[in-house]
């Protein structure tokens, strides 16, 4: 394992709290505390991205099903997707969509008249 080297400073209190750790629980080095404490800190970070991706799966799943209850959406009511405009090629341009919906309404205007 490559090991880079990096120099910090601390405040007394979290210097003396390192040497008594590192006592105490016989590790072999200060940056051997150092590590272990990053890695905590790395786990509580991604046990709070776990957490926090699930609060935000529970408030979809209730979004969902409120949305299940409310019953159709417009577009169900109005009789689902227009199919007539989904078989036409090409409506991702804006002028050829425009053309479609013109020619649409002129040929109902010439139905009317």
């Amino acid at each position: 394992m490559q090991v880079d080297q990096l120099s910090i400073s601390l405040p007394p209190y979290l210097l003396t709290f390192l040497a008594d750790y590192q006592h105490t629980h016989t590790v072999s080095s200060p940056s051997e505390v150092i590590v272990r404490a990053l890695e905590l800190l790395q786990e509580q970070e991604l046990a709070a991205q776990v957490h926090q991706t699930a609060a935000e799966t529970q408030t979809l799943a209730k979004t969902d099903e409120v949305a299940e209850q409310a019953g159709p959406t417009v577009l169900q009511r109005m009789g689902g997707l227009p199919q007539h405009l989904l078989s036409v090629g090409g409506l991702s341009d804006r002028d050829t969509r425009r053309a479609l919906i013109a020619a649409r309404v002129e040929a109902r205007h010439q139905a009317r008249s």
